[in-house]
């Protein structure tokens, strides 16, 4: 598990038990008891004031255990803060941002289904759940490169310009009688040539990633039912490790795609 995921696990417990500590329950829990004490009621004989504080603290600290020991509830404040913490609602392409979501809903509900385990099983699928923490960390990276892919201006201009820009070089070429000037234009052609291949490189990789982003999802939303069907069969073991491979698999590609995009997106600036 990464740093920012370490993270955010130890911010949404604290929002979590912050969320315990100001349930209404609590609340009328914390005032009732104040007043008892004020009140100073006994209702046994050599009843001490104090005796009030320490029954509200146990009633207070069985309120929050089961608020903490909430799946769901730990769940939702868990992808809540991830969410927040990876600003998903920055992503500017509206697809891209509806399938980041779906996959939140995805990992909660892989979250909650782990806590319903015991043991060695539990805590495997829990460690699964935390991966694919990790698997959509990359598909919000891989939407980020859609949305500046999409936003680039420059390279559906110079997709149209490029082109012809490449047939008036070679015109000139040819008609050219001079040699410095055809060896200046020569370069001027291979130059021009480079640079419309790494449009047609950059174009290429932004399709790849859409796909690789919506293939991302759907691999998800499989693991998700792999993990379902755990507990229904006898290789429950054997079943978790293999989900952990996938997941490693899946980020892996997820990875190579990233740095595909990167290497094409910085050779493409460096050639304009």
């Amino acid at each position: 598990m990464s740093d920012r995921e370490l993270s955010i696990r130890q911010r949404a417990r604290r929002a979590l038990l912050t969320g315990a500590l100001l349930r209404r329950e609590s609340l009328i829990t914390l005032a009732l008891t104040a007043l008892l004490v004020i009140a100073d009621l006994q209702p046994l004989p050599d009843w001490q004031p104090w005796y009030w504080l320490v029954a509200g603290a146990l009633a207070l600290a069985a309120l929050v255990a089961g608020h903490l020991g909430d799946a769901e509830s730990a769940s939702h404040v868990l992808h809540e803060e991830f969410a927040a913490r990876y600003e998903i609602h920055s992503i500017r392409n509206a697809t891209s941002r509806e399938r980041l979501r779906r996959a939140l809903e995805y990992s909660a509900a892989m979250q909650h289904m782990a806590d319903l385990h015991q043991g060695a099983l539990r805590e495997s699928l829990r460690q699964t759940a935390a991966d694919v923490e990790t698997w959509i960390a990359h598909m919000v990276h891989l939407a980020r490169h859609i949305d500046t892919f999409e936003e680039n201006d420059l390279v559906s201009r110079d997709l149209k310009a490029v082109p012809r820009r490449i047939a008036q070089t070679r015109q000139r070429l040819a008609s050219e009688q001079d040699p410095p000037i055809q060896g200046e234009l020569q370069r001027q052609l291979e130059q021009l040539q480079q640079q419309l291949e790494n449009l047609n490189a950059v174009g290429s990789h932004g399709q790849r990633a859409v796909l690789r982003l919506e293939n991302a999802l759907a691999s998800l939303g499989t693991m998700h039912a792999q993990m379902a069907l755990l507990g229904t069969r006898k290789a429950d073991s054997s079943g978790a490790r293999q989900m952990r491979q996938e997941i490693r698999d899946e980020v892996s590609e997820l990875q190579d795609t990233i740095e595909a995009m990167d290497e094409v997106q910085a050779g493409h600036l460096r050639l304009q």
